[in-house]
């Protein structure tokens, strides 16, 4: 009888460990650190260019750059994160991890590029993008990992958002993976 209770209490234990807290309830993203969720700092861009080069009498691309401030991330991550963020998985869909450039003194990421001939597409570049993998931990709330583990460097974390005067689509939550 002691053995099974052994095992029961072991394997109790071993599932509680890797089950997280529920998410946070409140608006934002978190991340997973020693069984808690802590939450991320909301980053919102210092300026944007828009970046027209001519190539010659009738045409030009452009190029869209968001610059945000600091060269760092004040938040440094394991190379797999775990975070949640109050959202459906069919929600989560419209959910990107994209990797920044690193500056002097600012992060940047590329978010559009066009021609003369066809409109500024508004997208991260793919070579930016990280994959990501979304499960729900419950009705209103989704958990959000990279499927591999992220290389040293800057990151932004960009929950889908609410489509309202407000919603600034150049906004996430940043970290960094040492």
């Amino acid at each position: 009888m002691k053995p099974l209770l052994l095992l029961t209490v072991f394997a109790a234990c071993a599932f509680s460990q890797d089950q997280p807290p529920a998410c946070p309830s409140n608006p934002g993203v978190y991340y997973l650190d020693a069984n808690a969720w802590k939450p991320l700092a909301l980053l919102s861009p210092s300026s944007a260019s828009d970046d027209n080069m001519p190539h010659g009498m009738f045409t030009y691309s452009r190029k869209n750059v968001v610059r945000y401030p600091d060269p760092a991330a004040r938040t440094p991550l394991a190379a797999r994160p775990r975070f949640c963020t109050s959202a459906t998985v069919a929600d989560g869909k419209n959910t990107f991890l994209v990797k920044l450039s690193e500056k002097k003194d600012h992060r940047e990421v590329q978010v559009g590029k066009g021609t003369a001939a066809t409109a500024v597409k508004v997208k991260y570049r793919q070579e930016d993008l990280q994959p990501i993998d979304l499960v729900a931990l419950s009705d209103s709330a989704i958990e959000i990992t990279p499927k591999q583990d992220l290389t040293p460097g800057q990151y932004l974390l960009v929950p889908a958002q609410k489509q309202t005067a407000n919603a600034d689509p150049s906004s996430g939550y940043d970290f960094g993976v040492k």
